[in-house]
């Protein structure tokens, strides 16, 4: 389906229209669009065409015209479908941390779906269904049909030249994608292939493959991952490599408390400037540490130890300063509006930290069963 501004539609569909600071804000006519789905970003403009997928906080959306864009999902303010959607919802009151146990940590609910600021609104056939937008692991098809779950894509490049030389290229690629709410698999192939006065100069094919499956809106783990590698003029007649990985997301951590800072500019007097400095150095080496362990995981996974010790260092060494912290401002002169104003920025600041250890548990956890 086409995808266009709305600008672009004004004269052509039904709009509904309110004033807000002088003024006009259009929106989709009705509660459910035919045809296609709409999207809005946070600066007011409107899109439409077909939702793919929402995978790690990134939103794919398709047309005709424009093809495949994507959008950071803190940039999409509303998203209305026309078909069913399946959305996978974290469970914010689950215990059970063991991330292949995926059912204990999440549901899958299938319907039509409006999500408008933080509220996920999901029609199904058993009624409406409301989430809150900081649960929303993904987004996939609801559909029943297999073939819905699949995308492919494939490139033949053929490149003749005569003259001086004659030269011969040619190029080929191919890729297959199975998405869900749950998981995603992906395979693709890359060839080359190239001869000059009929001598080969170039013979190459790569082809990879992995599964993902998405356990909570910040984990997801990799159980397989394969590579195939044939280079002829390398000296390579043929390499594999398989492995596994995790990923867990600790940036948007940090984005997030630099984000409340800038919205709410706080006042810090000086005197706690200091403290607030190094509560951020002590969350950042504890990030910096679990990232090599991380790295460690999957090129020597015997020395992952080695550098979890220092992230849960890191991670007492910031909780200290963050108590000593709180307690200096209550019991500072300070109004009391502006003494948890400054305690709330100090909790965000130290979460980093927090994270940060979360993440070294699972790898110490992952660590030892690679060892058994």
């Amino acid at each position: 389906m086409g995808l266009c501004v709305i600008g672009c539609l004004l004269m052509a569909a039904p709009i509904n229209v309110k004033a807000e600071a002088g003024k006009p804000v259009w929106a989709p006519a009705g509660a459910f669009p035919e045809g296609f789905d709409w999207i809005q970003l946070t600066s007011g403009e409107w899109l439409k065409g077909d939702l793919k997928v929402l995978y790690n906080d990134s939103l794919e959306f398709d047309s005709d015209e424009l093809d495949l864009l994507k959008f950071d999902w803190e940039d999409v303010h509303q998203v209305i479908t026309h078909e069913p959607q399946s959305i996978r919802i974290e469970d914010p009151e689950a215990k059970n941390y063991r991330v292949w146990d995926v059912d204990g940590l999440t549901d899958t609910v299938k319907g039509i779906l409006h999500i408008e600021g933080d509220r996920v609104i999901v029609h199904t056939d058993e009624g409406t269904k409301e989430f809150d937008r900081n649960n929303l692991v993904s987004i996939a098809p609801g559909t029943e049909r297999e073939l819905d779950y699949w995308s492919a894509k494939i490139t033949l490049s053929l490149d003749v030249s005569q003259g001086n030389s004659e030269q011969l290229n040619y190029s080929s690629y191919a890729e297959a994608k199975r998405r869900t709410a749950l998981s995603r698999f992906y395979i693709d192939y890359r060839g080359i292939y190239a001869t000059t006065f009929g001598t080969v100069t170039a013979n190459s094919q790569r082809a990879s493959s992995y599964y993902d499956i998405f356990s909570t809106r910040r984990f997801f783990w990799r159980p397989i991952m394969v590579d195939y590698f044939r280079d002829t003029f390398a000296n390579i007649d043929s390499r594999a490599s398989l492995g596994a990985g995790l990923g867990y997301t600790l940036i948007d951590t940090a984005k997030t408390s630099l984000y409340q800072f800038s919205v709410e500019q706080p006042t810090v007097p000086e005197q706690f400037h200091d403290s607030f400095r190094k509560l951020s150095e002590a969350g950042f080496e504890a990030v910096e540490a679990v990232m090599v362990s991380a790295r460690a995981f999957f090129n020597d996974v015997k020395t992952v130890k080695d550098n979890l010790y220092k992230v849960h260092h890191f991670e007492k060494e910031a909780d200290g300063i963050s108590d000593r912290l709180k307690r200096s401002i209550f019991a500072s002169d300070l109004e009391l509006a502006h003494k948890i104003h400054l305690r709330y920025f100090a909790l965000n600041v130290e979460r980093l930290s927090d994270r940060a250890e979360e993440v070294a548990d699972r790898l110490a956890i992952y660590a030892i069963k690679r060892t058994i």
